[in-house]
């Protein structure tokens, strides 16, 4: 009786002290998750950043390209004897040549940021991509700042591609590794743009560019337009090139380009033409001096789901490094593969030739240099 009495009184007061520290606990509550909710004002991939009203759109991609070419160069030079000016006989010549083999394999990384959000003046808009890569012929290195931009109610400020780029689609809108004599160009610039009626809208702002102008002791200014009809897409620039060192005045140069869609076909064609009063960087493009106009053409379209090509063919000409006259041709063909969704295989072959000539009555030179090139450019977007 006595254990039985003991187990009893043991349980009791064990009972007893579980219910009373089960009445002092303390509970705490979670806090209430806060799920990142989607954006669908600005289209797919944009998400509410938590705890504001402000969207953001984070993606980018990670390629690599290989080129193999081949250039070859030649020379050759005439000297004359001269009767008051007239060509005679060959006094002497001399000629040269040479063939190199080159080839690269680069790499880049780019992530872009857009974020927006409603005001009482419109979208408020900020682009941040941030780049690197190897350094290489296109100015990749090590992670910079390749576009810082801020949008509102018409008006642009910040780092970017210039105007006088983006304006005509790069060129007539193909996705070639080789785009001809095109010119790309960046540019700190301050601009507004002004929709005149659906699918029209004019353009005028300042800019100092990294590669359109050398020497420029002020911005430079340009003006454009820009016009949707159906499936067709024309534009127009005009830009003054303050030279700065280079000249006492200012040049002006000029950009036209067309892209039109061929129906429902998925295809497109398009041009461009660009010219200058003979000394603007932004027509010269990579070459210092002499190149004052410049043209190309091009067509694309997809052959199926998940495979589409390109062709383009553009010229410039002009008397560049010293030369009376420097022509140069290119062309280029290709064709996008994407095995996987967002993944995509790249193969293109592209040739340029540049003949060079300088003539007096006593004296004649030519230089050709004439360059194969065949590029693999894979590619993951997200």
């Amino acid at each position: 009786m006595k254990i039985k009495s003991l187990l009893l009184g043991s349980a009791a007061v064990m009972i007893a002290v579980s219910g009373a520290q089960a009445a002092d606990a303390i509970v705490i509550e979670a806090e209430p998750m806060e799920y990142v909710k989607v954006c669908d004002m600005y289209g797919a991939g944009f998400f509410y950043i938590p705890g504001t009203e402000t969207c953001i759109n984070i993606n980018g991609y990670v390629r690599s390209t290989y080129i193999h070419g081949e250039e070859n160069y030649k020379y050759s030079g005439k000297s004359y004897f001269t009767d008051e000016g007239d060509r005679a006989s060959t006094f002497g010549s001399s000629r040269s040549k040479s063939s190199e083999n080159t080839s690269s394999w680069t790499v880049r990384g780019r992530l872009n940021f857009d974020v927006r959000n409603e005001t009482e003046y419109g979208t408020l808009r900020s682009e941040l991509r941030l780049q690197g890569g190897d350094a290489d012929a296109s100015g990749d290195q090590n992670v910079a700042i390749d576009r810082a931009l801020i949008h509102l109610a018409g008006f642009r400020l910040g780092y970017s591609d210039t105007y006088w780029t983006t304006n005509h689609g790069y060129g007539a809108g193909s996705p070639a590794i080789n785009d001809g004599f095109y010119n790309f160009d960046q540019a700190i610039f301050f601009d507004y743009t002004a929709k005149l009626m659906d699918g029209v809208s004019v353009t005028v702002g300042v800019q100092d560019s990294n590669g359109g102008s050398t020497g420029a002791s002020s911005p430079d200014l340009y003006v454009g337009m820009n016009a949707t009809f159906g499936s067709l897409t024309v534009a127009a620039t005009a830009l003054r090139d303050d030279l700065g060192s280079i000249d006492d005045g200012d040049e002006w140069a000029y950009k036209v380009s067309a892209i039109m869609g061929l129906g429902d076909s998925g295809w497109q064609v398009g041009g461009w033409y660009m010219k200058d009063d003979g000394g603007t960087q932004y027509v010269t493009g990579y070459r210092s001096t002499g190149i004052d106009q410049q043209w190309g053409v091009q067509v694309n379209g997809a052959l199926s789901s998940n495979m589409s090509v390109y062709g383009l063919y553009s010229e410039a000409e002009g008397a560049a490094g010293g030369w009376d006259s420097t022509e140069l041709t290119q062309w280029a063909v290709g064709a996008v593969w994407a095995p996987v969704s967002g993944l995509t295989v790249q193969f293109e072959y592209s040739a340029n030739d540049e003949e060079s000539k300088y003539s007096r009555p006593w004296y004649e030179e030519k230089e050709t240099i004439d360059s194969d090139r065949f590029a693999i450019r894979v590619t993951r977007s997200f």
